[in-house]
């Protein structure tokens, strides 16, 4: 059955198998408790309401299940111990899983071996049968590392319009598995029938096409191109030919930031900076003009919530600590406004609904909440749960969360996370767990996170800083964090331990840890400042940065975006080797160095294992304790329950013995 969500409305809908047993959970749950993928990863609703599917399942192997409304028998789609992105409704007899496959070869040419993470998009009926493989075979695409779908295309026959690749002059790139020289690829817009996978190229870019926006019909509205350190947005009203240049930056970034095109109304939205924090236009294809949409944000980044059919916007988000709702679909937002009502201590996400707006799939979390998901019918205002993503920590204890403002060492504003376990005695402390987003252009959020979670019902404390450079505060303060790699960045982290004022909190024993920039910045932490630091926890860090440049000029090519980005951000080796050598922790190992946890994935193709086998060899060349885990056949992203599981084991372990509980 589905559960009734309190306060609003008891259940009605038609019974069918539950997702999950929930049993109560004891008050410090296994570790298993909190690896285990989600039992509900996502629920999609089919356009004429009758169908809802959920991707989720056990925490070894994933599912898809179509659950009819109506009473009928549900279908379960065994996908085993895959990688599934996401699932989309194709009309209302197709689903399309979005998986991750892991390629590597050797290339003839040059002898290396090219490893990549490649997405496809498989497409079954409601049967459960595999329709297919979409876009397959079809031109140069076979080569592209990830092919997009870029939206539905209106008309009688299910089809989606997707980014792939044709013939060009432009040297292959991060977006492509081409490396030699002469021959080229540029990106392309293909119009895809879902029931036989195949397509036909309706859009072609030039050499320095990255990105294309379309209309309902798979026509190409918007272009970006980025070549040469320029980027420029390019838009083509409909029943034009040619195209409009509206913005160029000589840099990576655009001045106005695209958000999306809305083909109900022909226009673009863009983001501005502007004194208040950021603001959103929208500009008429038409005729050029441009409107003021919604308030300006003072602290996040303003952004859209557009509906998945139209492309026309419906709310605009701003906020700092958690999100704010400005919505500009009155029907939406009275839904939402009821249910964040009932639900008011945590975040209500809208995450899909049917055409005729009759049914809802709601999310709802917190920091101490875990998601959970629910259908909600609008004709009646009732709700129903549809399951939750981690139901073995029903009735478990968390920490609670708070938000912090501290000022850095030159005064920049920063913020932070902080989570303090429960049921400390008196007078008792907690030692504290610094963990540094991945990114660095990203941001921690007002969200439940197993990680961090665990870690608090282990009787840490956790910080989260959102240091210069993160994003969701605004272009300038993610830009201050250019060429901080090593510098400021670093000290900001380091600033909001010292600002940490809890009478439950002990900021005198803190260990750093983090995945990606955030293994990189526990890296640096435990070289460069061992008298903050007592033990530093790398996953997938990076630990070398002239070499991790490197690796991307061999995989993508010496223009490719990335490159660009990478010399942009931390900056050019061709310039200031010394700058990027003293901000490598590699290079800086000593005998003060803290102790270090190193973590890495084999199939890792976005840092490569070779960062931290690196920085294992320096670390034993210089005496310095540290232990190794190496994830066999897992990826970047912790997209197994076996690696999760065995990063908290192995995790625990090591706090236990550098930070224990007890002084």
């Amino acid at each position: 059955m589905f559960r009734s969500l309190a306060g609003l409305c008891a259940l009605s809908l038609a019974a069918f198998a539950p997702l999950a047993v929930q049993a109560q959970a004891p008050a410090r749950p296994p570790a298993s408790a909190y690896a285990r993928l989600p039992a509900v990863q996502q629920a999609e609703i089919s356009p004429n309401g009758q169908r809802i599917a959920i991707l989720g399942g056990s925490p070894i192997e994933r599912t898809i299940t179509l659950n009819p409304i109506d009473g009928a028998v549900a279908v379960t789609i065994p996908l085993g111990a895959v990688d599934v992105n996401g699932i989309r409704w194709a009309g209302d007899n197709y689903i399309i899983a979005t998986v991750r496959v892991y390629d590597s070869r050797t290339n003839m040419s040059d002898g290396r071996v090219y490893s990549y993470n490649l997405q496809r998009d498989i497409v079954f009926d409601m049967t459960g049968k595999i329709v297919g493989l979409l876009l397959d075979g079809i031109n140069w695409s076979g080569l592209a590392v990830s092919r997009p779908i870029l939206g539905e295309i209106d008309g009688p026959k299910p089809a989606v319009a997707m980014l792939g690749l044709s013939e060009g002059t432009k040297m292959g790139d991060q977006f492509s598995k081409l490396k030699q020289k002469g021959g080229g690829l540029t990106m392309a817009v293909y119009k895809v029938d879902v029931a036989t996978g195949q397509g036909r190229m309706a859009d072609k870019g030039n050499d320095a096409t990255v990105w294309f926006a379309v209309d309902r019909q798979g026509d190409a509205r918007v272009r970006i191109d980025s070549a040469q350190g320029q980027t420029s947005l390019w838009v083509r009203r409909k029943g034009a030919a040619t195209w409009t240049e509206i913005d160029r930056s000589p840099s990576m970034a655009l001045k106005v930031a695209l958000i999306g095109y809305s083909d109900a109304e022909d226009a673009v939205y863009l983001r501005n900076e502007v004194a208040a924090g950021a603001q959103i236009v929208r500009l008429n294809l038409a005729d050029n003009s441009r409107t003021v949409v919604g308030p300006a944000g003072p602290a996040r980044e303003v952004g859209l919530i557009s509906d998945p059919r139209t492309g026309k916007p419906v709310a605009i988000v701003t906020g700092a600590e958690r999100p704010e709702y400005h919505w500009l679909d009155a029907q939406l937002g009275a839904v939402h406004g009821r249910i964040a009502k009932a639900l008011k201590t945590r975040d209500v996400q809208l995450m899909g609904w049917s055409a005729d707006r009759s049914r809802l799939i709601l999310r709802a979390e917190s920091p101490n909440h875990p998601p959970a998901w629910y259908l909600y019918e609008t004709a009646t205002n009732q709700a129903s749960q549809l399951g939750d993503e981690y139901p073995e920590l029903a009735g478990a204890a968390f920490g609670k969360t708070r938000w912090i403002t501290y000022n850095s060492a030159d005064g920049m504003e920063l913020y932070a996370y902080l989570t303090v376990p429960s049921g400390l005695g008196p007078g008792q402390k907690a030692p504290l767990v610094v963990m540094p987003h991945g990114g660095p252009a990203a941001r921690d959020d007002f969200a439940f996170d197993w990680w961090e979670q665990f870690l608090v019902s282990r009787g840490y404390a956790v910080l989260k800083p959102q240091f210069r450079g993160s994003n969701g505060f605004g272009e300038a303060f993610e830009r201050s964090g250019f060429n901080e790699w090593g510098g400021k960045m670093q000290s900001d982290i380091a600033d909001a331990v010292g600002a940490v004022d809890d009478p439950a909190v002990d900021n005198a024993r803190v260990c750093i840890m983090g995945a990606s920039f955030g293994g990189y910045a526990a890296l640096h932490g435990a070289t460069s400042r061992p008298d903050r630091y007592r033990c530093a926890i790398s996953v997938n860090g990076v630990s070398d940065l002239p070499s991790m440049i490197g690796h991307a000029r061999v995989y993508g090519g010496a223009e490719s975006g990335e490159i660009r980005y990478l010399r942009e951000v931390i900056g050019d080796p061709r310039v200031d080797a010394e700058s990027l050598n003293r901000a490598s922790p590699y290079r800086r190992v000593g005998g003060r160095t803290a102790p270090v946890l190193l973590i890495y994935a084999v199939q890792d193709t976005t840092v490569p294992a070779t960062q931290s086998k690196l920085m294992e060899s320096a670390l034993k060349d210089a005496g310095v304790p540290h232990q190794v885990l190496i994830l066999d056949g897992d990826d970047h992203h912790f997209s197994s329950t076996r690696s999760r599981l065995q990063t908290l084991e192995a995790t625990e372990a090591f706090l236990t013995k550098h930070l224990p509980i007890a002084p």
